[in-house]
């Protein structure tokens, strides 16, 4: 079993992280990170999922789609097996299985992490003007 671990979390004056842990998975993807709530921690496993098939290729590296995709992109050839996404994403603050999973549907997820990228590539043109 595949699982990967990001944390991207803030800390506090005293240097204690201040967002809970979410254990995420869908599909063949299991992730574990760090973020404000459990839909915030969906979006990030989709948007590892999605980065490794959406072609970035054209876009320039100025841009926020560009930059997120820099090392995060994934060759075919790359050794690491192509993750998938399921039809639902489950999320769990206590582990992978849990009786505390959240079921999100997976198409509302990357809905709103296509929006996302769509507002940020937008908001990045409007700045660079």
């Amino acid at each position: 079993m595949l699982v990967i671990s990001y944390i991207f979390s803030e800390t506090n004056l005293h240097g204690i992280n201040t967002m809970p842990k979410f254990y995420v998975s869908s599909g063949n993807l299991n992730l574990i990170v760090e973020a404000d709530h459990a839909r915030a921690a969906a979006i990030w496993a989709v948007h590892r999922c999605l980065s490794q098939v959406t072609s970035f290729d054209g876009e320039d590296d100025n841009t926020v789609a560009g930059q997120l995709a820099g090392s995060e992109s994934l060759s075919y050839e790359s050794a690491e097996p192509q993750r998938k996404l399921g039809e639902t994403i489950n999320v769990s603050e206590r582990g992978f299985g849990s009786d505390d999973k959240q079921e999100l549907t997976t198409l509302p997820i990357v809905a709103e992490w296509s929006r996302l990228l769509v507002a940020l590539d937008r908001l990045q043109q409007q700045l660079s003007l």
